[in-house]
């Protein structure tokens, strides 16, 4: 293994935001469709890096579901597709202290990360605000058109101000289901993972109002000490 060069990789996909020229910001026509993953050194590209990012496999998912008043938005932050800018506002008024306000992907995966030990977020300058990263590796049937809820695997995300590269473990993602944490949850399919989600939330009423994060990538990582 060379963990020299993973950690180069690692080091160019969070600096990847500086390197922006002077050709307008717009997203790359080429990215309709999901590329394959790309895989260097026991790091698999998901998002970001050689992986760009596609906004179009993204959609918001906000309390706006409950009647609540919250908003979040996926921005491309630099012109090469290599980071994006999650924003928006949290508003804890309207459902008595809680509020979210995320974005997941918009298509059902079919990603086996079985043989991977877990996932990484590279994450660039933000507010200092805690964010929850979500897997899902099941989404229940709609009923009368509408999401319902299911068990999510979570990790709650606190970055330097600056940023840097956040290494979640498969047993550090908690099991949990409508906010609660599950005792004794059927164990994660890592064969078959469904969804991801970048979530602000309030906590209950614990923060609100804008909130700001650039994400670099998200890569699952086997093999390599982080």
């Amino acid at each position: 293994m060379a963990t020299t060069r993973l950690h180069a990789c690692l080091l160019v996909l969070a600096g990847l935001v500086l390197a922006i020229n002077a050709a307008p910001l717009r997203e790359p026509g080429h990215l309709n469709r999901r590329q394959a993953p790309a895989e260097e050194d026991g790091l698999l590209f998901l998002y970001g890096g050689p992986q760009k990012w596609n906004l179009s496999q993204w959609t918001a998912q906000d309390d706006t579901v409950r009647n609540g008043t919250s908003k979040s938005f996926l921005e491309l932050a630099d012109h090469e597709a290599c980071s994006v800018h999650f924003h928006g506002n949290l508003n804890t008024t309207t459902l008595g202290g809680a509020a979210f306000a995320s974005q997941r992907t918009a298509d059902l995966l079919s990603l086996d990360l079985s043989t991977y030990d877990g996932l990484i977020l590279a994450v660039g300058p933000n507010d200092g605000k805690n964010y929850s990263f979500i897997v899902m590796d099941a989404i229940p049937p709609l009923v009368d058109g509408r999401e319902q809820s299911g068990l999510t695997w979570e990790y709650n995300v606190v970055a330097d101000k600056w940023g840097g590269i956040v290494a979640i473990k498969w047993s550090d993602l908690q099991p949990t289901f409508r906010g609660r944490v599950q005792p004794n949850p059927p164990p994660l399919n890592k064969a078959s993972i469904k969804r991801f989600t970048i979530m602000a939330r309030s906590f209950f009423n614990q923060q609100s109002g804008d909130f700001s994060l650039v994400v670099y990538g998200i890569s699952a990582y086997k093999n390599v000490d982080i």
